[in-house]
């Protein structure tokens, strides 16, 4: 008797990007597709569902493997996990279907097995962790509506406030200022400010997409730009060091970093000089591979 092939999918989506694997049962990829983003709170649910039953669908044709031989599906995604529920039981054809938060593969990638903090920053943020017993933890991650402190949201948002400022002639003048119109395209400060809210619908991704020449201005050593990125930074470090002290892993703790800017080398050198500011010597590992990488481990080691 031959037992039938069995394949997974796996799915990392956030308000901006979201990444497909199909996998067989030795985690090999056997198609992949990105797409735009799939937060059901800036999309909505069945706007949502519609993309990842034909994003599916295409992933199953173009693998070739049989229909109904999807296993089990793993979402890993950004917003209300109620609703992610609800999605997770309207999928059918796409064998168990789970969902957990969007800090489950990140986790998987800076820790495995053991204990420690995780800080990850992308189009929103949080800080996970696992605790000594192995239980995991979950901080901030509250939306960009309340935030999200480093994220690419924040810091676009705070770039373009400096750049505002600079532009009624409150600040002085740097080039954050110039930056920001050669970005938008356009001069006049009132001008920009219609643009921003008067599409509010594209407004995410205007703020979200100056982040890029913030970080790239902070490299370059403009003081302005690296000031915004050490106080955007500040509320999530501050964060993660509440949850260890709870979690007691605060003096000797292993803390991955995720997200373009915190696994960038000079990321890392700013979260390096704020825990020396607090004599805390923590170990810090960059996460350089994308979540959907620990998407595909997860699903392998679950097979």
């Amino acid at each position: 008797m031959t037992t039938s092939a069995s394949y997974s999918i796996g799915i990392d989506g956030g308000g901006t990007k979201t990444d497909f694997i199909l996998v067989d049962s030795s985690g090999r990829i056997l198609s992949q597709h990105s797409t735009g983003g799939t937060n059901p709170s800036l999309y909505g649910q069945e706007n949502v569902e519609i993309i990842l039953r034909q994003t599916c669908a295409q992933l199953i044709i173009e693998a070739g493997v049989p229909q109904g031989s999807i296993q089990k599906t793993l979402l890993c995604m950004a917003g209300p996990p109620k609703t992610w529920r609800a999605i997770a039981e309207n999928l059918r054809g796409l064998g168990t279907v789970t969902s957990v938060d969007d800090s489950v593969p990140v986790v998987q990638l800076a820790l495995g097995n053991s204990s420690g903090l995780v800080l990850h920053a992308g189009t929103g943020s949080f800080v996970a962790a696992k605790d000594n017993e192995g239980n995991l933890h979950y901080a901030g991650g509250l939306g960009w509506r309340m935030g999200d402190a480093g994220s690419g949201l924040d810091l676009g948002r705070r770039g373009m406030t400096r750049a505002f400022l600079e532009l009624q002639g409150w600040a002085d003048a740097t080039r954050l200022s110039c930056e920001l119109q050669e970005y938008m395209g356009i001069t006049n400060l009132q001008e920009i400010m219609e643009k921003i809210y008067v599409t509010s619908s594209e407004a995410n991704k205007l703020i979200g997409g100056f982040t890029p020449i913030v970080i790239k201005l902070a490299t370059e050593g403009l003081t302005e730009a690296v000031s915004i990125l050490k106080e955007s930074i500040a509320p999530i470090l501050s964060l993660a060091q509440q949850v260890a002290q709870k979690l007691n892993l605060y003096s000797t703790c292993c803390c991955g970093l995720s997200g373009r800017l915190l696994s960038s080398p000079f990321g890392r050198s700013l979260i390096s000089e704020a825990l020396a500011s607090h004599s805390l010597q923590w170990d810090l590992l960059c996460v350089t591979e994308p979540p959907i990488e620990g998407i595909r481990q997860l699903l392998v080691n679950k097979q």
